[in-house]
C-alpha cells in the first residue's frame, strides 16, 4: 500500500503570509488611487479659479479704459464688497457673486466660485498731459468643498482711457 504525501500543498502559515501581502498591495493601490482623485480634483478647482478670475478681472479692465469717469456718488471704494460705477456700467458682488450691470442688463462675471473679497480703490494719475483716473482692485475667490476647498486672489490696475 502507497503511503499518501500530504506535504504537496500550502501550509496554514503560507497561507496567512500571502493573504497579508495581499492586503498590503490592495492598501497601496486603494491609497494611490484616492491620491490621484484628490490631485486631479484640486487641479478642477485651480483651474476653475483661475479661469474665473482671469475672466472677470479682464472684463472690468477693459470697461475700465473704455470709461472716462467715476461715478463716485455711487460707488464704494476701500470696502469688501464695493462697488464701481463708471459711465453707464456698474460692478457689484451679491450673494457672493460677481455682477456687471450695463443699463439694466446684469451678467454674472463668476458663477462658479464664491466671491470672499472684493475691494476697489482710486486714485488720481497724470497721463499724457490730463488728468485720469487709476482703478486698482482685489478680488478673492474660493471654490470646491471640504479638502478640497482653494482660494486664490487676483489683482489688476487701470487707468480711465475715455478721458484723453
Amino acid at each position: 500500500m502507497r503511503r499518501r504525501n500530504y506535504k504537496s500543498g500550502y501550509s496554514m502559515v503560507d497561507i496567512v503570509v500571502y493573504i497579508g501581502l495581499l492586503g498590503v498591495m490592495i492598501a497601496l493601490i486603494a491609497n494611490s488611487a484616492l491620491s490621484i482623485y484628490r490631485l486631479f480634483g484640486l487641479a478642477r478647482v485651480e483651474r476653475r479659479l483661475a479661469l474665473e478670475g482671469g475672466a472677470a478681472l479682464e472684463r472690468m479692465v477693459r470697461d475700465i479704459r473704455a470709461a472716462s469717469a467715476t461715478n463716485v456718488a455711487e460707488s464704494a471704494f476701500g470696502i469688501n464688497t464695493g462697488t464701481l460705477n463708471i459711465d453707464n456700467l456698474k460692478f457689484f458682488v451679491s450673494e457672493d457673486t460677481l455682477h456687471r450691470d450695463n443699463a439694466g442688463i446684469i451678467q454674472n462675471l463668476t458663477s462658479g466660485a464664491r466671491v470672499t473679497n472684493f475691494v476697489l480703490y482710486r486714485d488720481s494719475v497724470f497721463a499724457t498731459g490730463t488728468q485720469s483716473e487709476l482703478i486698482t482692485i482685489q478680488l478673492t475667490l474660493e471654490a470646491g468643498n471640504g479638502v478640497l476647498r482653494r482660494t486664490k486672489n487676483f489683482f489688476a490696475s487701470a487707468v480711465m482711457r475715455g478721458g484723453y
